[in-house]
């Protein structure tokens, strides 16, 4: 799946996809990164870039994303049940900036639970999808 996300906040702001012992690890990460900066030049991820990196699989996949900037990743689910999608920048994760992606079994997508049909229903081809998420509010 391809995510596109837009920080329409005026802070840096970062998308962590993984389940919720990676979002831990990466928090502590970036919490260490905060205390063991040595230079304002560093910022509060200590010279920590994600870039744009994405991951097959259930593992972590992470970007940074400037203020007013956009930027993408494609991540592959390779198991059903929840994911977090988190921003670890000082002070956003623990204030509830997460967002809990249910992935589900092909079968499953066929109504939205509304009786309505789901808009992927029927689609083979599932690599096309794109999720646009705003980040922001900061």
């Amino acid at each position: 799946m391809r995510f596109v996300f837009r920080n329409e906040g005026a802070v840096v702001h970062d998308a962590v996809i993984g389940d919720e012992a990676a979002q831990e690890e990466h928090e502590e990460e970036m919490r260490v990164a905060e205390e063991t900066t040595t230079s304002d030049t560093e910022g509060a991820m200590g010279g920590m870039d994600h870039g744009a990196t994405s991951e097959e699989g259930d593992g972590e996949a992470a970007i940074t994303v400037e203020p007013g900037e956009e930027g993408e990743l494609t991540y592959t689910f390779d198991a059903v049940g929840e994911r977090l999608i988190g921003c670890h920048e000082p002070g956003h994760y623990v204030a509830g900036m997460r967002v809990v992606v249910d992935v589900a079994q092909p079968d499953d997508r066929q109504g939205d639970g509304f009786g309505r049909e789901h808009p992927d229903a029927g689609r083979t081809d599932r690599s096309r999808r794109v999720r646009e998420i705003p980040l922001g509010g900061c």
